[in-house]
């Protein structure tokens, strides 16, 4: 069994101790990992492996711990999809009281 660091994009060589397998690799405080146990290796993992070990621009540590909702606008859509169809604003079965603010309707149960 092979085992990667897919955060950091390199392999991880288990340390053998009392039966037990133990791997070691960084994380940051509060950061991302994710380990990957695999039999084989594939062109795919190695790529993804390679772009993994790419540098990071800054630490996750050097960002603020504060939360910030990005800013976000709804628009109508000019074209809509193929696969998009429309819907009627305020059926029968449905109420505007679930969001009074908005323009959008609360169906229920759904039809």
């Amino acid at each position: 069994m092979r085992c990667y660091d897919l955060w950091n994009g390199t392999e991880l060589k288990a340390v053998r101790e009392d039966r037990r397998d133990t791997l070691t690799f960084p994380l940051e405080a509060n950061g991302f990992g994710a380990v990957l146990a695999t039999p084989s290796t594939s062109a795919e993992l190695d790529a993804l492996l390679h772009k993994m070990q790419a540098p990071r621009v800054k630490p996750l540590s050097s960002f603020s711990h504060k939360w910030v909702a990005l800013p976000q606008e709804a628009r109508p859509i000019e074209t809509p999809m193929p696969s998009m169809v429309t819907q009627p604003l305020l059926p029968r079965h449905c109420s505007r009281e679930m969001w009074p603010s908005k323009k959008v309707a609360g169906c229920s149960p759904d039809p």
